[in-house]
């Protein structure tokens, strides 16, 4: 086996300009998620007119997208202006295992990219960039836009499905019986738990807008044993829990 000479890293000026262009590849992540670009796709290379005309895109525009996104893996392009889905790519399918559509959304809303407009303030103050756009706090920002709202539930849901099976084989749960998600969002992690414990109960606990948009079946299998309630930890966490 021949070793491989090593790779040299890129000069300064370029590894500047890579680290710089990030933007680019953030926004573009995320219009390609929002349009769900990757539920139209799989592993066999599609034209982009197809493509597009799928999700309702501009196919010369879509394309210079993909090709970009293409030099970072997400998508793989075979005959010329032809894509496929790479693993990668896969995680902005709305339904795939591990699913991360919903995060790339979220990246691309108002209420996080004029947040980071003000980074260099917060930096300065140690205040938090959603205060220093809307002059509140970012739980009234998202209780005025629901739209906005809607996608940061379902980004913290995708972040949790990562996670979720692992806690819970780590962790362990059977000394409570009846447990609080206190800012549960949509309840993701408290279902994982009671399906683990079929004798728990639990609480999911989020603020009134979050949890009227909780999926009807998130707590399947759980039957009789889950209560959700509407408040702000900042008042009070629910009653009668263990933990």
């Amino acid at each position: 086996m021949t070793d491989q000479p090593p790779q040299s890293a890129p000069p300064p000026p370029m590894a500047m300009m890579q680290l710089l262009f990030g933007k680019q590849l953030t926004y573009s992540l995320s219009g390609v998620a929002r349009l769900g670009v990757a539920d139209h796709m799989d592993g066999t290379a599609k034209p982009v007119d197809e493509i597009a005309s799928k999700c309702g895109a501009h196919a010369p525009s879509l394309y210079r997208v993909m090709r970009m996104l293409a030099g970072f893996g997400v998508f793989k392009e075979g005959a010329p202006r032809h894509f496929a889905l790479t693993p990668v790519g896969a995680l902005l399918k709305t339904g795939a295992p591990g699913s991360l559509r919903y995060m790339a959304m979220m990246f691309g809303e108002e209420f996080s990219t004029r947040a980071y407009e003000h980074i260099a303030a917060c930096l300065r103050t140690g205040g938090d960039g959603v205060s220093e756009a809307y002059g509140k706090q970012i739980w009234e920002v998202l209780a005025e836009r629901p739209g906005q709202c809607e996608t940061f539930q379902r980004a913290m849901t995708n972040s949790t499905s990562v996670a979720a099976d692992a806690i819970v084989e780590a962790y362990d749960f059977g000394g409570i019986k009846r447990l609080a998600d206190v800012g549960g969002g949509h309840g993701l992690l408290l279902a994982s738990i009671l399906r683990r414990y079929p004798e728990m109960q639990g609480v999911l606990f989020d603020r009134p807008e979050v949890v009227a948009s909780v999926p009807k079946d998130q707590f399947a299998g759980c039957d009789g044993r889950i209560a959700i309630e509407a408040g702000s930890f900042l008042e009070r966490v629910p009653d009668g829990c263990d933990a």
